[in-house]
């Protein structure tokens, strides 16, 4: 119990980009995100740092708060960078869903925005009806230019600082709209704040 009371005495309630900028500030030289399959790493400093450039670059294109954003990601370093950047609400979508799939959690979720890696491009863009609120221009995508969407991760970062933003965002605020494997049915979707996931850190350290 001695270990355990000053951990819990000294969590405070925090958003997932505070906790960044505070482990970036504590142990800023220690390794955050290790995505070793692709040789892709980041120190806490780093993804504070990177956290904020992709955080600029989504706000210049309109995203905004309680914005829904589809991400469509394999295992790679984008993604938990765009998770402690988007100050909207994710919706982690399966590399592996069909197009119906897609459809109907983008749907479920009114999104309006999305990020595809180019691999799940030519699935992403057979989803029909392709829908009212997603408009082609804010299909972001991670790769070179294809099948119409013309938005790039990369052609965003290049224009945008890594200055912080400043958006009014809550411990208690929606992060994210993690959707269940849907055995016995359609997926339903869990709603996951900044605070769940601050917890579930701590916890991690408690063991």
């Amino acid at each position: 119990m001695r270990k355990i009371e000053p951990l819990e005495s000294a969590y405070e309630t925090v958003t997932i980009g505070q906790l960044v900028s505070i482990r970036a500030r504590t142990h800023g030289s220690t390794t955050a995100v290790d995505v070793f399959e692709r040789g892709e790493r980041a120190t806490y400093s780093e993804m504070d740092r990177l956290s904020n450039k992709y955080a600029c670059a989504l706000r210049a294109l309109g995203v905004r708060k309680q914005d829904r954003i589809g991400v469509m990601l394999p295992n790679r370093i984008e993604f938990p960078i765009l998770w402690f950047a988007i100050s909207a609400v994710m919706v982690p979508i399966n590399m592996r869903y069909t197009p119906r799939e897609i459809e109907y959690i983008l749907s479920d979720t009114q999104a309006n925005f999305a990020v595809v890696d180019g691999a799940a491009l030519s699935v992403f863009s057979a989803m029909q009806p392709w829908l009212q609120d997603l408009a082609k221009e804010r299909v972001i995508l991670v790769g070179e230019p294809s099948h119409g969407i013309t938005t790039t991760l990369g052609g965003l970062l290049r224009g945008s600082d890594e200055s912080s933003v400043e958006e009014n965002i809550r411990p208690d605020d929606l992060l994210n709209i993690q959707y269940t494997s849907g055995t016995t049915g359609l997926p339903k979707g869990c709603m996951l704040t900044h605070d769940y996931w601050g917890v579930s850190s701590y916890e991690g350290l408690l063991g």
